[in-house]
């Protein structure tokens, strides 16, 4: 009785190990596996360069990405400004072109993550969309346009021409304000030749479009100095 007891014991650990190894194998491999036979949307795997438009500095990230069947992960790594050098971990799903991304930061001591949805376009060679995520300047959650690019030389010369579209801004914002001031510097001569204009009635100068107490009272006292006057109706 003892021996058949442990025999179905044995027997019972064996097969549970068995169920354990195969469901791992089968959601490991096997699952994968047919997942990519019968995967039918754009080949996404690979390096990628992200630029995040709307930021002071462009901020762009080195991206390695990796996709089995619809599961998608990756690291992304930002390669200037302030954040440079800061590496994030994603994970996510690729179907009918839209990617939608969660995001951590690596670095336990922070708490940076987000989300991000992107598009594939242009024939797979870029991914349009926003990513949400917190600000630490304005302390809220907020969105920002982003791109991703498979060639490195076209994010290069996508934000150069940024670069020379914020300066055609800038100098154009400046020029409107050099005009703004010549204009105010020509009206400036103009109201104050009308405030030296002298009064037709008591010849004394007017020194603006408001009166003063004093000069109110001084006109009330010219009106009642001048004759009844009657106001022809006809």
């Amino acid at each position: 009785m003892v021996d058949n007891l442990a025999a179905g014991l044995f027997s019972g650990v064996v097969v549970s190990i068995f169920v354990l190894v195969f469901s791992k194998f089968w959601k490991a491999i096997l699952v994968p596996w047919f997942e990519d036979i019968v995967y039918k949307d754009a080949r996404i795997e690979g390096r990628w360069y992200s630029l995040y438009l709307n930021t002071k500095e462009l901020r762009r990230e080195s991206i390695s990405l990796n996709r089995s069947g619809h599961k998608v992960s990756g690291t992304m790594t930002c390669i200037n400004g302030e954040d440079c050098g800061e590496s994030y971990e994603f994970f996510g799903s690729f179907r009918n072109m839209i990617l939608p991304l969660c995001y951590e930061t690596k670095n336990k001591s922070k708490t940076d993550r987000g989300t991000i949805a992107l598009k594939c376009v242009s024939n797979g060679q870029k991914f349009v969309g926003n990513a949400a995520c917190y600000l630490d300047r304005k302390d809220r959650i907020d969105t920002i346009d982003v791109m991703w690019f498979r060639d490195v030389v076209e994010l290069q010369s996508y934000t150069e021409k940024i670069k020379q579209q914020r300066a055609m801004i800038l100098e154009l914002e400046k020029k409107k304000e050099k005009i703004s001031k010549e204009i105010f510097a020509l009206e400036k001569p103009k109201s104050a030749a009308k405030s030296d204009e002298k009064c037709p009635m008591c010849g004394e100068l007017s020194e603006g479009n408001e009166d003063t107490p004093e000069e109110a009272s001084s006109a009330e006292s010219i009106v009642e100095k001048l004759p009844n006057a009657t106001v022809d109706q006809k």
